[in-house]
C-alpha cells in the first residue's frame, strides 16, 4: 500500500512487479479492497509526529489504526504484525502513541502479532539518525536528560529477521514479543561508544528457540 502510485518509489516497486494499493490510513474509504486476497499485512505506520500538530498526534494515531484494523477485518485479513516500541511504562508520548497504536489493532482488527522494539538500528531508523546526526555534527554538547534513558538496539536486519519469521510461525499469532540486541545501555553511553557495532550481534530467532 501507498500513499502516491505515481512517487519515484512506489513506481520502482510496480515495475519490481508489486501489486499496489494507493490508500491513506487517515481516509478509511481509501482502504476499500486493500485486504482483499491478502493473508497476513504488516503494519509498519509511525508518523513521528511529521507535519502533525502536537496536539492531535496521538488521536490521529489511534484513528489510523483503527481505520486499517477494521479494513483488514472486512477485507478478511486473517492476521496483522505490527512493530512497536520496548517499554512497560512508556515515557515518551510517542513510545506511549505506539502501545496505543497496538491495543487500537488487537480490539478493532484480525489476531495480531505485536513485536516491541528499541532502537532500530540502520539507515532510514529516526532515533538511530538521531543520534548519528549528534555525533557527526556537534564536538560537544549539552546532553538532554533523555540521553540517560536506557535503551536495547537491535540491529535491523535482525528485527526484519523477527518479522518474516513470524509469518511462518503460527505461535507468534496474539502474542506479544520483546526483541533486542544483547545490550542494554543509555543513549548516552551509545554516543560514547560510536558506532554502535556489537547490536549486529543479536540472535535473530531468539524467542522462537
Amino acid at each position: 500500500m501507498v500513499r502516491d502510485r505515481a512517487a519515484s518509489r512506489a513506481r520502482e516497486l510496480e515495475r519490481s512487479g508489486f501489486a499496489l494499493h494507493e490508500g491513506d490510513v487517515l481516509r478509511p474509504e481509501s482502504l476499500h479492497g486493500a485486504g482483499r486476497g491478502v493473508d497476513v499485512a504488516y503494519y509498519l505506520i509511525h508518523s513521528m509526529g511529521r507535519g502533525l500538530d502536537g496536539s492531535d498526534f496521538a488521536d490521529q494515531e489511534r484513528r489510523a489504526a483503527e481505520g486499517f484494523a477494521r479494513m483488514a477485518k472486512r477485507e478478511g485479513i486473517d492476521r496483522v504484525i505490527y512493530l512497536g516500541g520496548l517499554g512497560d511504562r512508556p515515557g515518551s508520548k510517542h513510545l506511549r502513541s505506539r502501545h496505543e497504536t497496538a491495543l487500537a489493532l488487537a480490539k478493532h482488527g484480525p489476531p495480531l502479532t505485536y513485536f516491541r522494539a528499541g532502537m532500530v538500528v540502520g539507515a532510514q531508523s529516526e532515533s538511530y539518525r538521531t543520534l548519528r546526526y549528534l555525533v557527526q555534527r556537534l564536538p560537544a554538547m549539552i546532553a538532554p536528560a533523555w540521553l540517560k534513558n536506557a535503551t536495547q538496539p537491535i540491529a535491523i536486519d535482525d528485527a526484519v529477521s523477527y518479522l518474516v519469521q513470524a509469518l511462518s510461525i503460527p505461535s507468534t499469532t496474539g502474542a506479544e514479543i520483546q526483541i533486542g540486541g544483547p545490550d542494554v545501555l543509555a543513549y548516552g553511553e551509545m554516543l560514547d561508544t560510536w558506532p554502535p557495532c556489537s547490536v549486529c550481534v543479536g540472535g535473530p530467532g531468539y524467542p522462537f528457540r
